[in-house]
């Protein structure tokens, strides 16, 4: 989806092409016979992952209580 393109809508920003069966039909993987199970799977999932995590580590800011930490008045490059 491109920012300027009319068209933008919520619900469809983009495709996801899965093989859920093999050359012969039978199922690629038991758990998800059908598209609709594999997005549910998907969706269960992604809250799970670690960079969508509250509270951890990635979100700790460090203290700046050292000696010397406060403002530097520098001026912008233009």
């Amino acid at each position: 989806m491109h920012p300027l393109d009319p068209n933008r809508d919520a619900n469809s920003q983009g495709r996801v092409r899965v093989q859920l069966h093999n050359d012969d039909g039978s199922l690629c993987d038991q758990k998800f016979p059908t598209r609709m199970s594999l997005m549910l799977y998907a969706c269960e999932m992604v809250p799970k992952l670690k960079t969508r995590q509250f509270g951890g580590g990635a979100t700790s800011q460090p203290s700046g209580g050292g000696i010397g930490g406060g403002k530097t008045n520098k001026k912008k490059k233009r």
